[in-house]
């Protein structure tokens, strides 16, 4: 009898320790969930300053390349007036 009580015994530990072993388990998984969620959150949180600053920086330089074309287009015009003037010079002398 006392062999049987020490058989069930060490049953009960070993169901035991294998519950116990599941439970840290499903408990290491909810801890790494939540650090997933807080890293994901963080990053997330940096991603929108990124393009935050990407949106300040493309505004900018959107604003220095139409500054570029009006200069293109006057140094054009003028170009374009200077070799007019030239040709009508040409023409009535």
């Amino acid at each position: 009898m006392p062999e049987d009580k020490t058989s069930e015994n060490r049953e009960d530990i070993i169901r035991i320790e294998g519950e116990l072993k599941l439970i840290n388990q499903k408990l290491d998984n909810h801890i790494k969930t939540s650090e997933n969620r807080e890293d994901i959150i963080r990053i997330e949180g940096e991603l929108k300053l990124i393009n935050q600053k990407l949106d300040n920086h493309i505004h900018h330089i959107g604003m220095k390349i139409d500054t570029i074309f009006k200069i293109v287009w006057t140094v054009s015009f003028m170009v374009l007036g200077l070799l007019l003037q030239t040709i009508y010079t040409i023409l009535i002398n």
